[in-house]
């Protein structure tokens, strides 16, 4: 079901060992732990991306990543 409705407005773009370094350095750097760093995968894959924003629903464990940073924004 997922396949039909949602994967097909979206495109995949793989990211490598350099936004993975990224990330982690967001989450060791910002003493963050356990599921920070899939949040900080997110923020990096956006921006190596060239994303305008990235929208969450989990906006303070995102902004505690990167505080500050336009990029990351609340739908609401």
């Amino acid at each position: 079901m997922i396949q039909c409705t949602v994967i097909k407005k979206f495109q995949i773009i793989p990211i490598g060992a350099k936004e993975y370094e990224e990330a982690l350095n967001l989450v060791v750097l910002g003493n963050h732990s356990s599921g920070a760093i899939y949040d900080a995968l997110h923020i990096v894959g956006a921006r190596s991306t060239g994303c305008d924003k990235l929208y969450t629903l989990n906006l303070r464990h995102f902004q505690a990543l990167a505080p500050g940073d336009p990029l990351i924004a609340s739908p609401a």
